[in-house]
C-alpha cells in the first residue's frame, strides 16, 4: 500500500500509510502516524494527548483519530465533529470471533455474527465508538451501542449519539469511521 488519502462525507479526511517493518513496532507506528500528520497538516504539527488519552493536534481546532493495524497506520481528521476511526486486518476475524462476547451484547452478536466481514465491521465500529465516547472504562457491551441493523448509520458512544460515516473493506483490511452528532 502506498500513502492513501480518502475524502469521506461530512468533510472527513482519512490518510493511510504502511508501517515500515522495524525491530520496535511502537516506534514504527509513531513514525508512520507522524508522517501522516505532516502529510495532512504540515511539517510542524505536534500531536498531544488529553487526560483521557485521546489525541489532538496542538493549534488545530479540528478533531483527529489515530489507529493502526499490524501493517497500516491511519489518521482521520474532521474539521467539525468528534471522530473515531479504526482499521483491522481481515485475517484477524478468528481473533474477533473468540473475544466478541467481551465487547458485544447478545443482540449485537446475533446481528453481526453472520460472516467474518460482519464481525470485523462490528469490531472496528466498537473501537471507533470508544474513541468518540472519551470515557475510559466504559462498558463496551452496554455503553458502545452498534446500530440495530447492518444498514443503519446510527450508533451510541456513552452519552453521545453517533453516525457511521464509513464502514467497509479497504483492500485486505476493514476501515470504520464514526462521528459524534
Amino acid at each position: 500500500m502506498n500513502d492513501t488519502i480518502l475524502h469521506l462525507p461530512q468533510g472527513i479526511t482519512v490518510a493511510l500509510c504502511p508501517i515500515e517493518p522495524a525491530e520496535n513496532r511502537r516506534l514504527a507506528e509513531r513514525a508512520a502516524v507522524a508522517r501522516l500528520c505532516r502529510l495532512l497538516l504540515g511539517p510542524d504539527v505536534v500531536i498531544r494527548h488529553k487526560p483521557d488519552g485521546s489525541p489532538f493536534v496542538e493549534g488545530c481546532s479540528g478533531h483527529i483519530s489515530v489507529s493502526h493495524s499490524r501493517r497500516t497506520a491511519l489518521l482521520a481528521l474532521s474539521p467539525h465533529y468528534i471522530i473515531g476511526a479504526d482499521i483491522e486486518e481481515l485475517s484477524r476475524a478468528a481473533h474477533v470471533r473468540r473475544v466478541g462476547g467481551r465487547v458485544m451484547s447478545a443482540a449485537e452478536l446475533e446481528t453481526y455474527d453472520d460472516s467474518d466481514n460482519d464481525l470485523l465491521r462490528a469490531w472496528t465500529l466498537k473501537e471507533a465508538l470508544y474513541k468518540v465516547a472519551g470515557e475510559p472504562g466504559i462498558d463496551w457491551r452496554s455503553g458502545l451501542v452498534l446500530p440495530p441493523g447492518k444498514d443503519s448509520g446510527a450508533a451510541r458512544a456513552g452519552k453521545r449519539r453517533c453516525r457511521i460515516v464509513h464502514s467497509a473493506p479497504l483492500g485486505d483490511e476493514w476501515l470504520s469511521v464514526v462521528i459524534a452528532g
